[in-house]
């Protein structure tokens, strides 16, 4: 019972009971592990602990509860990734960029972008919508982040370091605000995860059309394409304008569409191609450098019960059809946009994702279609002095493309000029040429789109850009900036010197950092000391969270490095972890122990004998279901909304869920931040706020009451008579099987006699045996693990 709780979070059934006991081999114990760890149920247990660490929820919180879109995405991918045993350094990687890492973990049946879900990481925390101070708001959710990554990864509370230098461990407050400045490269995004390789290569294939057509037409006599060279920098008119991005000059790292869909840079000034204007094949030529949402790409769509962004936001598709600047700060009144076709632009001041109500409205500009490029101009004079950047989102029915934003306090001035744009050709050998070049080009896009995976599931992930150096926050206050400083890991780790990276914001290279043993000891000692908390119910460090001065003295500090050692060995393999912790002679001891243990080791620090627990909410839960045969095996999707109680009410309330949450297993039940569930709240299930790798224990009234109480508790101990009656047998073998699915074990002769006593007389009234149920679901040994 112990060990099947601890892996799979359910109790043992009465068969596998029944074969265990049957299995005389020396060997019994080590094959019934191999079970449990090969099991789908190991990856929801498992998975719940994570969750306590990433403080997942499926909503923001604060006023009327927006929806995070699809997070139960990234609880699923929870679940795959520890079934299938992903190494734990490459987990690592995937939570902090797994959006850019070179060798993405593709699933092998669908084709999914798994590590680019990790990323969902950063974002699964509280946030405001309307914030009156946006910089104070960005600096809060920022401290979220770092807190829970650093807490999470390292055992390590840097975010104490955020208004001075901690004052206890070796964290100056320039590590904070390195990392501050690490997270403000990156934003949020909607990143589409289906289809990752094969468009991927479709791409590859359309940019080599592409250049193939416009050379093609390059033959072309009659058409004055003029130089490749014409940039769009002309900003007569623009006064004392200030170049945002301009895609004829563009820096490493500037490049930053949401997808495959712009291509793998900017179209150079004269690059042509064919397109249809009314009944006639014309020419276009880019009149400048600029990023170009390929037509190709318009027909691509989310896959149903896909969430949108919340919000404003949600106007539109945003996933797949957005390109984005670099971040900057706003000196001027207005942005300017050089755009063609139409969309959406997003001015992301401090990285808000939640724009609801009019106080933000006009951050977002939508703009319509023109087959000409013109100045599209965005008013964002009440953000002055913020730090912010621009998401350009195509409309995918129009020519859409960008070739250059700038911020100024002018109006917009004409146009620049620039050479190429549109052209009908009437000389028949050019109709000719053109005819036949847009033959092949129509032609190969049939057999490309036949490639391309059109409808995606969207999950939330980081967007990497060129890292921003922060400056320190004077007394953690944003209005009082101090120096800057360059985004970097801990300096008592990795020295004071920058992340070299050439490209991106260096989430990549801190995650290499960071899950490099030789330079970091922190990462493999805190993810052993988690799982040995798990199954000995107590860290070797105590402090889970906390490997720093403040935090406890590891109790067998030689152990720590023995097995944090053993499990890079073992290919950081979580699995081989718990199976070689449970195999131990200290794992299967009894919790009894004895008076003269006791005496010499009256906390039980050294492990004299096994620790008595008390089994989380979610076990017990999932414990009712499974012993009253009510459990849906089901595995993923969108969470089941927890049913309502009476006092459960305010702004951004959902609908009420049945009450057996239709017997999905409690990591499948919805968690919104302002109405959790009362039955798990009551038995300690953290709020998800911030990291919590040792949940709170308590011993309470309302946990009897809840059990005396709840309409749970009452449904499945109905429940569980009725399928006791159902079976064939005698008072006493149901009572036996009774004591069997719910405590593991068969009752003593006084415990059978008791519960043969209560239903004499009746013993075929559901009534009787409903009584008895629950009257089983109240005794401790239900909730607690010997």
């Amino acid at each position: 019972r112990r060990v099947t709780f601890a892996l799979t979070g359910l109790p043992p059934t009465p068969a596998e009971i029944a074969a265990f006991e049957k299995d005389a081999s020396p060997a019994a114990y080590e094959k019934l592990v191999d079970r449990l760890l090969a099991s789908s149920a190991f990856g929801e247990r498992w998975a719940r602990h994570w969750l306590d660490l990433a403080r997942y929820a499926e909503t923001r919180g604060h006023e009327f509860e927006p929806e995070i879109p699809n997070a139960y995405q990234y609880r699923d991918y929870v679940i795959r990734a520890l079934n299938a045993d992903v190494p734990y350094n490459r987990f690592v990687k995937e939570q902090l960029a797994g959006d850019i890492l070179p060798d993405p973990r593709l699933d092998p049946k669908t084709g999914t972008n798994e590590s680019a879900i990790g990323s969902f990481f950063w974002h699964l925390g509280e946030e405001v919508h309307s914030p009156v101070d946006v910089r104070q708001d960005q600096a809060d959710r920022f401290d979220n982040r770092i807190d829970v990554a650093t807490k999470t990864f390292l055992g390590l509370t840097v975010a104490c370091a955020r208004c001075h230098d901690h004052k206890f461990d070796a964290i100056p407050t320039k590590d904070y605000y390195a990392l501050f400045g690490l997270l403000e490269g990156s934003t949020y995004r909607q990143i589409r995860i289906d289809g990752w390789k094969q468009n991927r290569e479709v791409a590859k294939e359309l940019a080599k059309l592409r250049a193939d057509a416009d050379a093609a037409l390059g033959e072309l006599r009659n058409f004055n394409r003029g130089e490749r060279t014409p940039k769009p920098n002309d900003l007569t008119g623009l006064g004392k304008a200030s170049v945002v991005i301009d895609y004829s000059t563009l820096k490493p790292g500037e490049w930053l569409p949401d997808d495959v869909t712009f291509g793998d840079g900017p179209r150079p000034a004269g690059f042509t191609f064919p397109w249809l204007k009314g009944d006639r094949i014309a020419l276009y030529a880019e009149p400048y450098p600029a990023a170009v949402f390929d037509s190709l790409w318009a027909r691509l769509k989310t896959a149903p019960g896909t969430a949108n962004d919340a919000g404003a936001l949600s106007r539109t598709t945003r996933a797949g059809f957005t390109i984005r600047t670099p971040s900057f700060v706003l000196e001027k009144k207005r942005l300017h946009y050089l755009v063609r076709g139409g969309g959406l632009a997003f001015a992301a001041v401090g990285q808000q994702a939640v724009i609801a109500g009019p106080l933000h409205g006009s951050l977002l500009l939508p703009f319509k279609s023109d087959d000409q490029y013109r100045w599209v101009t965005h008013d964002v004079s009440g953000y002055i002095g913020q730090r912010l950047h621009v998401e350009l989102t195509a409309d995918a029915k129009s020519s859409f493309a960008v070739a250059m934003v700038v911020q100024s306090d002018e109006p917009a001035p004409p146009v620049p000029r620039g050479s190429g744009g549109e052209w009908v050709p009437n000389d028949p050998n050019d109709v000719k040429l053109v005819n036949g070049v847009a033959k092949r080009v129509a032609e190969a896009e049939k057999e490309l789109a036949k490639k391309v995976v059109w409808e995606s599931r969207q999950t939330v992930g980081m967007w990497d850009g060129p890292g921003v150096d922060s400056p320190v926050f004077v007394r953690g206050n944003p209005r009082t900036p101090g120096p800057a400083v360059p985004p970097r890991s801990l300096e008592a780790l990795h020295g004071p010197a920058g992340l070299k990276h050439t490209t991106g914001g260096g989430r990549l290279e801190l995650a290499e950092l960071w899950t490099d043993p030789k330079t970091n000891p922190f990462v493999p000692r805190v993810a052993v000391n988690r799982v040995w908390h798990h199954l000995f119910g107590r860290g070797l460090v105590a402090s889970t969270d906390n490997f720093g001065v403040l935090g406890e003295v590891p109790s067998h500090p030689e152990l720590l490095d023995f097995l944090a050692n053993d499990f890079i060995a073992d290919g950081w393999s979580l699995k081989k972890l718990i199976r070689k912790l449970v195999l131990t002679d200290t794992y299967r001891q009894s919790s009894a122990g004895s008076p003269d243990a006791d005496k010499i080791d009256p906390t039980n620090a050294l492990l004299h004998k096994f620790r008595l627990k008390r089994l989380e909410g979610e076990a017990i839960r999932d414990a009712m279901l499974s012993v009253s045969g009510r459990l849906d095996p089901k595995m993923y999707g969108p969470g089941v909304l927890i049913h309502l109680t009476p006092f459960l009410d305010g702004r951004g309330k959902p609908g009420s869920g049945p009450i057996d949450g239709d017997g999905r297993r409690s990591i499948y039940m919805g968690v919104r931040r302002n109405f959790l569930s009362p039955f798990l709240l009551a038995f300690d299930t953290p709020i998800p706020f911030s990291t919590v790798g040792r949940r709170q224990v308590s011993n309470v009234p309302g946990q009897a009451l809840i059990l005396l109480n709840d309409p749970l508790v009452h449904e499945q101990a109905e429940r569980w008579a009725k399928k006791v009656l159902a079976e064939k047998g005698t008072t006493a073998e149901r009572v036996e099987r009774m004591y069997l699915s719910a405590f593991g074990r068969r009752p003593t002769a006084d415990e059978s006699k008791v519960c043969a006593e209560f239903v004499t007389g009746k013993d075929s009234d559901p009534k009787a045996w409903t009584e008895l149920a629950h009257t089983l679901f109240n005794v401790k040994e239900f909730v607690f693990i010997r």
